[in-house]
């Protein structure tokens, strides 16, 4: 070969390869319906013991640190202790049993309330308690059966019977059609006799040593599959058939047996469909068929996180649950759809499928594979990208049939182990003509050519047809033509002859776009035509491509289908980059078609690469691997109702409510937020449960479908509500609507007995108040009238006081008149009499008698000026003239300036006077001007009324808010009877001036009144016969 041609096929299948509408890389490892579950998921220990389901379909796992819940949402630990829980059983009533290391017991609890352990221990008698880890709880005879190394029970719901090994140990303890099997390493196969004791099973000595059973399942009427660590499985029989006695014991054979004698087995059940699975401790999951071939290996290559089976559950919906020493695995085994990959000997990527015979085959991006079991193997001579494999009917051999294969490195033909060569040229499609048995069309990456058989013999490929476009499909019509489609070029057609001049070309027309990634079906004599973009068929009549619809079906649905299948009206849709998912329609020409979701939403995402119906079942491939669809009808994947799990009551705390569905819930009104958790026990590797809500009384419709299994309501009024869920699953199907009623009672304020005490507490505020307002008045106008009298008798009051006032003012006055007369004449009656003596002198006096004249004119004009002065000052302070102007002022130099005007008034009475302080100065608040009168007339007293040769001290202190001036004399003093009338005017209290000085009683009032305009006092202090001190007290300035 020409290094021309290899650098062709190069370049071709890079072309062609880069247009498929997907990267058809290598397909990924592993299972997609196998989902492992980590400790870290989980929440507890890694090692995994045993799993089942409660008769919610809840799922229980125990581990290494207790028993774990999973609803299909979430995970919560069973409450309780937590220890190692090695084995779990649910009878057939739903009860719950579990066991651990001297541990036994029930798990109490439903689908609206959390789980819990009811330990059983207490019930066994106390010589038994020590009886080690449990091995096994089985069911059999009504009773529970729970076996340990040492011991046996059988627990009938009130107490517990023991049995002892008879010679060696007990392991494991086996339930087959309710007969219960008891293995004992000394003895072999035990059985419970009817007088209730262990008794040998017939032929089960044979059972000891390394044919010790760890597994025993039933088999068939009177046999059952017995697992041995070493030797493999095993039939033996328990019941007569025949002449056939019971205990014999025979290898089964099967496919798995070398596997599983090094794989050493741990354990088996039987699944619903007849299959066993066998857990080993070093090769993972191996599941039989009852003929011994295997029907698949779940490994590390399938996906499991570990090879070391600790036990096997089958759920309700038919999934295996595997326990291993690294957490759980679901695999989705009931599902109708199988999944082949390179764990299964199909490498590369899966791209085309087709039968021949009873052959099945697989073309890839690494060569073509047959089917062998369920596993493929690769034709040896056909390697690399296998665009397109067909079914060839054997002209010459009616009946017989053979695969061609259109291969990078040429066109191919397979009849079972012979392969035979027919091109050497680069094909992409190929097709045998239905019409000439002995023409085969083919397809390169440019050109389409044939290959004829003529006389026995195939002869080289015929003229290559220019088409400037890898060809993907061939169809023939019932019309004898022969159409084409390209990669992204449209679409040819041979309407009569297989030529250049024969061919038609289709790709964009008016309406119409039939260029990219065209898939072709001849349906009810009409052309289909699928593109990534909508769907056409063919009009021969106009030759034009019409856009097809269905008026029943939404505008989605037609579009983006890329890759269909149609069988008898039945339409499978591949997905693409605008369909998600492959759904089927039934009836999809009819007005009435039927959109299914289910199961296929379990295949993984990832555009398809071809459909095809072989022997009933449809096939799909995808970058992923090959997907068959076991066509059954009535598929159903175990979807149970919905579980209102608790409902969270949030406050200041959060108060946890697990609701009964007997028992409605009753809250009193807050602001509280309602939580709701909900959810659908349904178990799959893929996809997720929705949910929608409705509070009846609160929303108007449901909510949108939804990933979340919470849901919230706040700001709840009083009133009855409803909340009702739904959940869909994966497969679209729908569960039942649950609902559980919520009471929430009114405020005391507005309960009905609420009402009525507002309603009689307001008619008894309208009595008191319609009380309380008459009352009201009656007391205003007893008020108005008392005040009315009030004031009349404040003015009779005020008018007598008036009066009175007039009185003594008129009496002052009177007094003042008299006191003023008196006063006056003394000292005019001394000038009048000097002016009478010097008017009637006939001598002129002399210059001394002039000046003792003058003398006496002088001291009689002083007093009487001294007289009107004080009256004038007295009138001022009555009449409200004087108005302080408040000053700092200085005592220590006011008292000294006043103290120097009296020295020649003292000094004619020999009297001394002394200025003394502790302080250099005491400034205070006060009028200057008024303190130096004040001081006037208390230091003028002062001399009047003590005795010639006495000594006058004026002391200057203070204290912390007070400045003070006291004046003490050593007058005759005061009685203190009498100090009360001391500053009122014209007081006299019969003390006369030691002097004959002038005295009218109003020195004293006036400082008085002066001391207190300035907001200060004066006392007086006075002891008979020793003299008296008057104080003059006043504010101290401020700094």
């Amino acid at each position: 070969m020409s290094i021309n041609v290899v650098f062709k096929r190069i370049v071709y299948s890079l072309i062609l390869f880069l247009l498929v509408p997907i990267c058809v890389s290598a397909q990924s490892k592993g299972n997609p319906f196998i989902k492992k579950f980590s400790p870290q998921e989980y929440g507890a220990h890694n090692q995994v013991w045993d799993i089942t389901q409660t008769k919610e379909g809840f799922i229980l796992i125990s581990t290494g640190t207790g028993v774990v819940l999973f609803d299909g949402e979430s995970f919560e630990m069973v409450k309780g202790t937590p220890a190692m829980i090695t084995d779990l059983l649910t009878t057939s009533n739903g009860s719950i049993f579990y066991g651990g290391i001297n541990n036994t017991g029930e798990i109490i609890g439903s689908g609206n309330s959390s789980f819990f352990y009811n330990k059983l221990d207490e019930h066994i008698d106390s010589t038994d308690q020590n009886y080690g880890q449990i091995g096994s709880i089985r069911e059999a005879f009504g009773d529970v059966w729970i076996s340990s190394r040492n011991l046996l029970f059988r627990y009938t719901g009130e107490h517990f019977q023991s049995y002892k090994p008879v010679n060696g140990e007990f392991l494991h303890i086996f339930s087959v059609n309710d007969t219960l099997f008891v293995p004992e390493t000394g003895s072999g196969l035990l059985k419970i006799s009817d007088q209730n004791e262990l008794e040998l099973f017939p032929g089960g000595e044979a059972l000891v040593g390394d044919m010790f059973p760890h597994f025993i399942v039933p088999f068939d009427a009177h046999r059952v599959l017995i697992g041995t660590v070493d030797n493999g499985l095993y039939l033996f029989s328990i019941h007569a058939k025949g002449d056939d006695p019971a205990g014999i014991l025979v290898p089964f054979e099967n496919e798995a047996n070398e596997m599983l004698k090094t794989g050493k087995v741990i354990s088996a059940i039987q699944l619903r469909n007849g299959n066993y699975a066998i857990g080993t401790s070093t090769a993972g999951v191996i599941i039989l068929k009852p003929n011994g071939q295997i029907d698949q290996i779940i490994d590390n290559d399938a996906g499991l996180q570990n090879e070391v089976i600790n036990g096997l559950f089958q759920d309700r919906a038919g999934n295996l649950w595997i326990s291993t020493n690294n957490g759980f695995a679901l695999a989705e085994i009931a599902s109708p759809i199988d999944f082949y990959n390179e764990n299964n000997g199909l490498e590369g990527t899966a791209l085309v499928v087709s039968k021949t015979n009873n052959d099945f085959y697989v073309s890839t991006t690494l060569g073509v594979y047959k089917m062998e079991g369920r596993n493929f193997v690769k034709n040896e001579f056909i390697s690399a990208l296998t665009f397109d494999v067909s079914n060839y009917q054997d002209p010459l051999r009616p009946g017989q049939e053979k695969l061609l294969a259109a291969n990078q490195f040429g066109l191919y033909l397979v009849d079972n182990n012979s392969t035979q060569k027919l091109s050497e040229v680069f094909s992409s499609a190929v097709l045998q003509s239905t019409r000439n048995l002995n023409r085969i069309y083919a397809g390169t990456p440019n050109t389409v050519y044939s290959v004829d058989l003529v006389d026995g013999r195939f002869q080289p490929p015929g003229e290559h047809i220019v088409i400037g476009n890898p060809a993907r499909q061939f169809l023939e019509d019932d019309r004898g033509g022969l159409w084409l489609a390209t990669q992204s070029d449209g679409l040819r057609y041979f309407p009569d002859e297989f030529s250049k001049e024969g061919m038609v070309e289709f790709r964009t027309g008016d309406g119409y776009s039939v260029a990219m990634n065209a898939t072709l079906q001849w349906i009810n004599d009409t052309l289909f035509v699928t593109t990534i973009d909508d769907i056409y068929t063919f009009d021969y009549e106009s030759n034009l491509f019409k856009l097809w619809r269905n008026s029943n079906l939404n505008e989605e649905e037609h579009l983006g289908i890329y890759r269909f299948l149609n069988v008898d009206g039945t339409v499978w849709t591949g997905t693409s980059n605008m369909r998600n998912q492959i759904f089927q329609y039934d009836g999809f020409f009819t007005d009435q078609p039927i959109k299914i979701k289910a199961p296929f939403r379990a295949i993984p995402e990832s555009v398809t690469l071809w459909i095809a119906e072989i022997d009933g079942d449809i096939w799909f491939t995808n970058a992923l691997g090959l997907f068959r669809y076991r066509n059954q009808s009535g598929f159903e994947s175990g979807f149970n109702d919905v579980f209102l799990r608790q409902i969270d009551i949030i406050k200041d705390s959060t108060t946890v409510v697990f609701p009964t569905a007997d028992v409605d819930l009753v809250e009193s009104f807050s602001n509280a937020r309602y939580r709701f958790t909900v959810a659908a026990p349904w178990f799959v590797t893929s996809g997720e449960t929705t949910y929608r809500f409705r509070l009846a009384g609160y929303d108007v419709d449901w909510s949108d479908w939804g990933s979340t299994n919470v849901v919230e309501y706040t700001a709840l009024r009083e009133g009855d509500y409803t909340f009702m869920v739904q959940a869909t699953n994966r497969d679209g199907q729908v569960s039942e609507i649950t609902q559980y009623s919520l009471k929430i009672t009114p405020p005391w304020f507005r309960t009905w007995w609420a009402f009525l005490t507002g309603i009689l507490v307001i008619i008894l505020l309208i009595i008191v108040i319609s009380r309380y307002l008459a009352e009201s008045r009656t007391r205003k106008l007893e008020a108005f009238n008392e005040k009315l009298e009030q004031q009349v008798r404040e003015r009779s009051e005020e008018i007598q006081r008036q009066n009175q006032k007039l009185l003594e003012m008129n009496r002052e006055k009177d007094d003042f008149m008299n006191i003023a007369a008196h006063d006056l004449r003394n000292p005019l009656t001394g000038v009048q009499g000097i002016s009478s003596m010097m008017i009637d002198s006939v001598e002129i006096p002399s210059l001394e008698t002039i000046q003792n004249y003058g003398e006496i004119i002088h001291n009689s004009s002083r007093r009487m000026f001294e007289l009107i002065d004080t009256y004038l000052n007295a009138h001022r302070i009555d009449q409200g003239d004087i108005r302080p102007s408040v000053e700092s002022v200085s005592l220590m130099q006011t008292t000294k300036s006043t103290v120097n005007s009296f020295i020649h008034q003292a000094r004619k009475k020999e009297m001394s006077m002394e200025v003394m302080s502790t302080y250099e100065d005491v400034l205070v608040s006060a009028d200057d001007a008024l303190m130096q009168q004040i001081l006037e007339n208390i230091i003028s007293n002062a001399i009047k009324y003590s005795p010639i040769g006495s000594k006058i001290e004026i002391k200057i202190d203070k204290d912390a808010e007070f400045g003070m001036v006291g004046v003490t004399d050593q007058g005759p003093g005061i009685p203190q009877e009498k100090q009360s009338e001391l500053f009122k005017k014209f007081s006299k209290i019969g003390t006369v001036p030691t002097g004959d000085e002038l005295s009218i009683g109003l020195g004293l009032s006036i400082a008085k009144q002066l001391t207190e305009m300035m907001r200060g006092s004066i006392t007086c202090q006075s002891i008979p016969g020793k003299g008296s001190t008057f104080t003059i007290i006043l504010r101290l300035a401020e700094e």
